[in-house]
């Protein structure tokens, strides 16, 4: 796919920060531009923002995959409250 991005500067992207800032009491880590792929471009002029949840040994997307419960939570309060101020 050809390549997407959203400005960090991005009204929604600050939604977004201050969200996790208010759910998890703490700064969150921001890498403005992540390998992968998907369809992004197809919604040029639309913010798109990737978040997740999980601890630094999550092994995301291995067979070992895991996540702690208290994580998952705070994951569910923070798309919840995401969903409720848009």
């Amino acid at each position: 796919y050809p390549a997407a991005q959203t400005s960090i500067n991005d009204s929604f992207a600050k939604q977004v920060v201050d969200t996790i800032k208010n759910i998890e009491n703490h700064e969150p880590v921001i890498w403005p531009i992540v390998g992968g792929s998907g369809p992004m471009y197809l919604f040029e002029g639309v913010p798109c923002i990737s978040i997740g949840c999980g601890h630094a040994n999550s092994n995301a997307h291995a067979p070992n995959e895991n996540i702690f419960i208290e994580d998952y939570i705070i994951g569910m309060k923070t798309i919840a409250n995401l969903i409720h101020r848009f």
